[in-house]
């Protein structure tokens, strides 16, 4: 069976990740799993703009975190690109 591991990246609430891991559960046949949380890099912050970079944000995530078929990273944070 494939897998899919969501990822927090930085403060996420409980009750939005599992909600979220619910909702894949039920439109895929997959097995979801929740990863460590994982910190946003301070230098991925842009003062000018008030927001995260996304490039940076995957790099780190994609650094750190290797399991699954799928990986979903999930923040409540402003990104761009």
């Amino acid at each position: 069976m494939r897998r899919v591991t969501i990822i927090p990246i930085g403060w996420m609430d409980d009750k939005t990740i599992l909600a979220i891991k619910n909702f894949i559960s039920v439109i895929t046949d997959m097995d979801v799993r929740i990863g460590d949380q994982i910190e946003i890099p301070r230098y991925a912050f842009n003062q000018r703009r008030d927001q995260y970079r996304v490039q940076t944000v995957l790099e780190n995530l994609s650094f750190k975190h290797s399991g699954g078929d799928f990986i979903i990273g999930i923040t409540g944070v402003d990104l761009y690109r």
